[in-house]
């Protein structure tokens, strides 16, 4: 069993060599003799590998969100595309009419970007909020649009049972060439069994469900877990935990759904596979003789 002070101590001597880079499009490794001979160097993010994948239901939403738009603002849309499309239906010739007739799409299809935006800053409060509450280091109150997250966490987390190690932890891995790293919403354990814990805000509260991407990015973070701290794949679990979207302050009501890998030692594996396909398409050029 390990020693709940003793991998604490561990993680954080993990933590204190990784560091985001100035864009955060990788993390940076310094200090790690098996890496670089302790110089530093990039991996890439466990996000960015998982980008890979077909995510088939990110794009129905996208395409969905587009029309949507155009449907809630049709009247203005008609009104607008009228004054610049003549009788035969086409863009007329002139510069004011073409441009303007592309801002107007150009408004649908950014569409889906804006309410990312607004959805992925919400879901980072939500990730602060829930972090501070896991530290106990929260003083001030809950603002009314995160008290249905905090109040659901904090019934989760009574629920589970685990105790609480380390949250916000990065870790690497590297091994054949290939090099990644991440960074766990939360560090667990119960009983003999460590827990890596990550928060999802994005889904329907209703109809929630995991994606394959997200066991993928646990197996990637086992990885990164065991091989910063020995720890083998067969004393860890890994769950998925979807926090509720906002809602009105007086709305507390919300019970989380949580997800547990069922076989993080596949889940290993099949993210392995997105990294050796992901390093093939920077190697492309070495398929066909020229």
């Amino acid at each position: 069993m390990y020693k709940t002070t003793t991998l604490e101590a561990e993680l954080d001597k993990v933590a204190s060599r990784v560091t985001l880079s100035a864009d955060e499009k990788n993390y940076v490794v310094t200090g790690d003799p098996r890496v670089g001979n302790g110089a530093s160097v990039a991996f890439d993010r466990v996000s960015t590998t998982t980008a890979i994948l077909d995510k088939y239901a990110l794009r129905n939403w996208m395409v969905n969100t587009s029309l949507g738009y155009i449907q809630d603002n049709w009247k203005t849309f008609s009104k607008e595309v009228e004054k610049h499309v003549d009788p035969s239906g086409k863009v007329k010739e002139d510069k004011k009419s073409q441009e303007k007739y592309g801002e107007i799409f150009d408004k649908a299809r950014g569409a889906p970007n804006e309410k990312r935006d607004t959805a992925g800053n919400y879901g980072t409060r939500a990730h602060s909020i829930v972090q501070e509450l896991a530290d106990g280091t929260r003083e001030d109150a809950i603002p009314p649009d995160l008290r249905r997250v905090a109040s659901a966490w904090k019934d989760w987390i009574e629920f589970s049972e685990l105790e609480i190690i380390k949250t916000e932890q990065p870790f690497y891995w590297q091994e054949n060439g290939l090099t990644f790293a991440g960074t766990a919403d939360l560090i667990a354990r119960r009983d003999s069994k460590i827990y890596i814990v990550d928060y999802k805000t994005g889904g329907s509260d209703t109809r929630w469900r995991p994606y394959p991407e997200m066991a993928l990015q646990l197996g990637a973070y086992s990885l990164c877990l065991e091989y910063c701290t020995g720890i083998p794949v067969e004393d860890m679990g890994a769950i998925v935990v979807k926090l509720p979207k906002d809602a009105p302050s007086s709305d507390t009501n919300y019970t989380v759904k949580f997800k547990e890998v069922e076989d993080l030692s596949y889940a290993r594996e099949a993210f392995l596979s997105a990294c050796f396909l992901k390093s093939w398409q920077s190697l492309k050029s070495k398929l066909w003789k020229k």
